[in-house]
Parts: structure tokens; sequence; C-alpha cells
């Protein structure tokens, strides 16, 4: 072998390594959120006006990306009822008109859903119960 062909076949080894130890970073292939990237909130179905019936249980499973190092805070008039992702909560006894707030906080960067939730005595085709 002459040393041209030589200088080619080491070449071109040393390209397909490179090559082929850039694709093999698996890392690369997962997401990666900024620090200081805004939380996104998704809901199956969310509302911005809600019925439940009195003493019925209201049910929500959101969705939160990035979710990493959040926080989170349901409310009901500005009073928390909890402060866990998922809500289960016993609605309000009292018939009438609540302002209804989940709030989601990463990194001092902070996002929200509200709706307006209607307490009733008697069912409607129009609850939104989700379980």
């Amino acid at each position: 072998m002459n040393m041209k062909t030589i200088i080619k076949y080491v070449t071109f080894l040393i390209f397909t390594i490179l090559i082929f130890s850039a694709c093999n970073n698996n890392e690369g292939s997962q997401s990666v959120f900024g620090y200081d990237e805004l939380p996104k909130i998704f809901f199956t179905t969310w509302a911005a006006n809600q019925s439940v019936v009195k003493d019925s249980i209201i049910s929500y499973s959101p969705f939160v990306s990035p979710a990493d190092g959040a926080t989170y805070k349901w409310t009901l008039d500005g009073v928390v009822i909890s402060t866990e992702k998922n809500l289960k909560y016993k609605a309000i006894k009292d018939i009438g008109a609540y302002d209804f707030r989940f709030d989601v906080e990463r990194h001092g960067l902070s996002t929200y859903r509200k709706a307006l939730l209607n307490v009733t005595d008697l069912p409607s085709t129009t609850n939104v119960i989700i379980y």
C-alpha cells in the first residue's frame, strides 16, 4: 500500500468514528427544559364556566410541562383548597358562583387557569366532573 491510500483509509476511519460517536448521544434525545421556561398547563376538559352539584366530588388531573421544580395551588374564591397537582375536592355545600383557579409556579415563574364554578342543587347536562 502506498502512503496516499493509507492516509485515505485513516481519514475515512476517523470520519466514520466521529459520525457514529456523535449519533450515539442518548441524552440528546430527551427533552431538556430551561431553568427559566414558563410551565404550560393542559387539561383534557376545562371550561371558563363550570357547573357542579353541591356535595359532589370535583376531580382534575392536569398535565404540566415542564414540571420539574413546580409547585401547585388550587383556590376557590381565593382560599387554597389543595397544593397537590391532582385535585379531588368535595364541592361546596352552598349554592352559588365561585372563582376557581389552578396555579403553577416553577423557579419563580407562574401561570394559571381560572374558571367560574357554579354550584347548583340539581344535576344539569352541563356539569363538568372529571375522573
